[in-house]
């Protein structure tokens, strides 16, 4: 039922979903305070001579980025290959085509920022190539 219930809201247009994504940040951080004394600490902690007033803009682009993040994942689930790869784009991919054609194979390490899904889908598409996803899973419940 739920797979179900996904696969319909993925298919709304992304502006709708971003409009549930804005609602989804207005739960999550205005209204039920989801694990925002962690945001807060750690914000304060990566930035020690950060204003109060600046850590709490931080928090909430973070919430805003996160909300936003989660919805294109939904947004996953139907996202058409042309669409997708109209929105995610690569700088000097041809470098990695290159290599690929040589017969080399290639290890590319990204950071966890944004949107890790819609790049690692998109890569796929773009290269036509078999992809391989290394992660190590959160440690921390």
């Amino acid at each position: 039922m739920m797979a179900t219930v996904l696969t319909l809201i993925s298919r709304l247009p992304l502006l709708a979903l971003y409009g549930l994504g804005y609602v989804l940040y207005l739960l999550l951080y205005r209204l039920l305070g989801v694990r925002k004394h962690i945001v807060l600490h750690n914000l304060s902690n990566s930035f020690p001579h950060t204003s109060q007033s600046e850590i709490n803009r931080l928090a909430e682009r973070f919430y805003r980025n996160y909300s936003d993040v989660v919805v294109e994942m939904v947004r996953s689930i139907s996202i058409d290959q042309r669409d997708l790869c109209n929105r995610v784009h690569f700088n000097n991919l041809e470098m990695i085509e290159d290599e690929l054609k040589r017969g080399q194979p290639i290890l590319l390490t990204v950071a966890h920022q944004a949107n890790i899904e819609w790049l690692l889908m998109a890569l796929c598409c773009r290269l036509q190539h078999p992809t391989e996803a290394i992660y190590r899973p959160i440690a921390n419940p």
